[in-house]
């Protein structure tokens, strides 16, 4: 077997083109580096260098051996900054905020996977909004954010860094035995006289869906307004009035319910995971990975709507 250390000197000597130089680059003493040449040599039971008045070159023998050493100390420092990071990991803690509905499937999944790989990393969780999550990364209080911006709301700003995760689609949600519940199409303009269980007034989803229904002419009957989406749930199937739920909330909904797609007339979410702008701990980008892989599977729920409920979808009637 060759001595990993040795072929790191035979690659410094192909590098600099002297055993000098290559000395300088390892921190040893010419001697030192002479030394190690002529065991490697025996190693190989070849000549590997040769002596000449402007230094030294490879033999064909050592630039094979060269080739093939930067491709394994290559391999080598790359798992050893791995194992570095992992180790960092290990005795790292994180602090995640995100927002309710990104607990229902993504944190849940993420965590799991997270916990596995990094069973002795100490994980705080906490409820944040977007308006609050900038200031919590900014003062240190957070090492990721998961946050959510509509596409018909303001951009967030651009100063932190993030990754975006998923797009997260809204579906309007009713009891069984809703007018619309088995209808074949459903649009905005079938909404028109039916009251509405809107989350609170001037929060993000109430302002993109007044904005929805505005634009279609539409002066959307509120019946209550209220943050509670199992109360919501509840009224629901009790035939109060119907309601609207981002994808990502849909597996957390009552087998009661029927859950319905209005296509592009309802706005879409983009979710993002933003950190501190001093960059990642080794523990958050841990999990931003496995968030990454988390996500992937999700959209394909998402964009499946009804058919990750509960409820699953409702069958049109013929008419």
């Amino acid at each position: 077997m060759l001595n990993v250390g040795r072929l790191r000197v035979l690659k410094e000597v192909a590098t600099h083109g002297s055993l000098t130089g290559a000395a300088e680059a390892l921190s040893f003493s010419q001697p030192a580096i002479s030394n190690q040449i002529a065991k490697l040599e025996q190693e190989t039971g070849t000549r590997l260098i040769e002596r000449g008045p402007r230094g030294v070159r490879l033999t064909g023998a050592g630039e094979l051996l060269v080739r093939h050493a930067e491709s394994v100390l290559s391999r080598l420092d790359q798992a050893q900054a791995e194992l570095e990071e992992h180790l960092q990991v290990r005795r790292g803690r994180l602090r995640l905020g995100a927002f309710p509905t990104a607990f229902v499937d993504l944190v849940a999944r993420a965590l799991v996977n997270f916990k596995a790989a990094h069973p002795e990393v100490d994980v705080a969780l906490e409820e944040i909004w977007v308006e609050s999550a900038f200031d919590r990364l900014d003062d240190g209080e957070l090492d990721l954010a998961l946050v959510f911006e509509y596409s018909l709301s303001t951009v967030l700003p651009e100063e932190h860094p993030r990754m975006h995760l998923l797009d997260d689609l809204m579906y309007l949600v009713v009891g069984r035995d809703h007018r619309l519940a088995h209808a074949r199409d459903v649009t905005l303009e079938d909404l028109r006289d039916e009251p509405w269980l809107e989350y609170t007034q001037g929060g993000p989803a109430s302002r993109v869906l007044r904005h929805a229904f505005y634009s279609a002419g539409i002066e959307p009957r509120v019946m209550l307004e209220i943050d509670d989406l199992l109360a919501i749930q509840g009224l629901v199937v009790a035939g109060v009035g119907h309601t609207f739920v981002p994808g990502m909330a849909l597996p957390a909904l009552r087998p009661e319910l029927i859950v319905r797609s209005l296509g592009d007339q309802l706005p879409t979410r983009r979710i993002s995971a933003l950190w501190p702008k001093s960059g990642l701990s080794p523990a958050a980008a841990a999990m931003l990975r496995v968030l990454e892989q988390a996500a992937l599977p999700l959209q394909d729920q998402v964009r499946a709507g009804s058919a990750v409920s509960p409820a699953g979808a409702a069958a049109p009637r013929d008419t």
